[in-house]
């Protein structure tokens, strides 16, 4: 799993997982510079909004919220397999939208397993492969993640900053 030994402690755990819940006969490899990203615990990611495609309702979000050793659940909880087979949420941008990878090709066996499916949009009241439910962001995720990111901050819960 290229990236994988040297990310974060759960990335190897929860690429065997979101594999397994996809079908695949191995592991997902998630792109090495989102791995990267999460680093020492950041989990919040700003995107450039020049790097991002318009959406259903307007620009995109330049935030994003990696799902991280959550993915299998979300995946789960939002019924992925079900509305949308082939995709893995890895992040959400705080409006109710998903960032996706789009696994399709790698279900299939007719595109690789490297990290650098296509990243797609996806708004969560809205899955599903029509043409109108979501919007390509790249067609590499692991050079979008490259090249889009401007700053990473570490997610502070409510009660860690405000403990009463």
């Amino acid at each position: 799993m290229d990236g994988a030994e040297n990310g974060p402690v759960w990335v190897v755990e929860m690429s065997v997982e979101a594999g397994r819940l996809l079908g695949l006969v191995e592991p997902l490899v998630l792109p090495a510079a989102l791995i990267e990203g999460q680093r020492g615990g950041a989990d919040f990611l700003l995107l450039d909004g020049a790097a991002l495609p318009a959406g259903p309702f307007g620009p995109l979000e330049t935030e994003f919220q990696a799902e991280g050793s959550n993915g299998p659940a979300i995946f789960s909880a939002y019924s992925f397999s079900r509305y949308m087979p082939g995709a893995w949420p890895v992040g959400m941008d705080g409006s109710g939208g998903f960032y996706c990878l789009d696994l399709r090709g790698v279900a299939t066996g007719s595109g690789p397993n490297d990290g650098t499916a296509p990243l797609v949009w996806v708004h969560a009241g809205n899955l599903g492969w029509e043409s109108d439910c979501w919007v390509l962001v790249a067609a590499d995720s692991d050079a979008f993640f490259r090249t889009a990111v401007v700053a990473r901050s570490c997610y502070l819960p409510w009660n860690a900053v405000h403990p009463d």
